[in-house]
């Protein structure tokens, strides 16, 4: 689960995310869960992580937009 791997590499993943938008200037996120204390304790977590989002918008000191996107051409 993405919960477990960023507190197994103490949320280098999203670090890593946000350094590869800011190279090639766009990037996509998807929907994410924001830990609370229930959510550390029931996944043994080190610690509370932000929404990664929140992670992403510090690193690259901009805003973060959520916008659908329509790919006509992809089927499921």
């Amino acid at each position: 689960m993405a919960i477990e791997r960023h507190d197994r590499t103490d949320e280098q993943v999203t670090v890593a995310a946000a350094r590869a938008i800011a190279e090639h200037g766009a990037g996509v996120t998807c929907a994410t869960i924001t830990v609370d204390a229930a959510w550390a304790r029931g996944f043994n977590l080190t610690r509370i992580y932000r929404r990664p989002n929140g992670t992403i918008h510090d690193i690259l000191e901009c805003t973060v937009f959520s916008e659908p996107i329509i790919c006509r051409t992809c089927r499921v």
